[in-house]
């Protein structure tokens, strides 16, 4: 069974802390990707739609790590002071080189189908599960970091505020 997350009623930094995360976002979308229904006689249908999903997946991730690594977000306030979360923010931010790369291949894999399209469907299927859960861990340790940086708890009044602005 795939993990389950739900979206952060926090933010890095963005105005509305209601609206749910860009990484939940591209979580979703990477179940939609591995959702998308087969049709033997209309493969091109599926590549069409798998893609369409991984690419809207990659354009939240993109968001994501935009927000997340921007200068005044809450994370890289952690870089710059180097105190104990320094590391875990680091490693969150290395992780994006690697999520970035997965959610590249997907869709460099599923941009046309070969003689072999249900074998390249069903190894598509399975990477979109592998990034699936690698955004879903990925999205788990964001919400410990900002928890361990809230003092055990999410600041939801104050998330949308840069570190310092309290």
């Amino acid at each position: 069974m795939l993990p389950r997350i739900q979206p952060m009623a926090t933010a890095l930094h963005q105005a509305d802390p209601f609206q749910p995360d860009e990484l939940f976002t591209a979580w979703l979308h990477l179940g939609e990707a591995r959702a998308t229904p087969f049709h033997r006689d209309h493969p091109t249908d599926w590549m069409t739609t798998f893609n369409g999903f991984v690419r809207d997946a990659l354009a939240s991730f993109d968001a994501h790590e935009a927000d997340a690594e921007a200068g005044d977000s809450r994370l890289q306030h952690h870089l710059r002071t180097g105190d104990a979360m320094g590391d875990a923010v680091r490693r969150q931010f290395d992780n994006h080189v690697q999520l970035r790369a997965m959610l590249t291949t997907l869709i460099e894999q599923t941009c046309s189908l070969d003689s072999n399209f249900l074998g390249q469907m069903v190894i598509a299927t399975d990477a979109a599960v592998t990034a699936e859960l690698a955004v879903a861990l990925h999205h788990r340790r964001l919400e410990r970091i900002l928890a361990s940086c809230d003092g055990g708890r999410i600041d939801i009044k104050n998330a949308h505020e840069p570190m310092g602005a309290r």
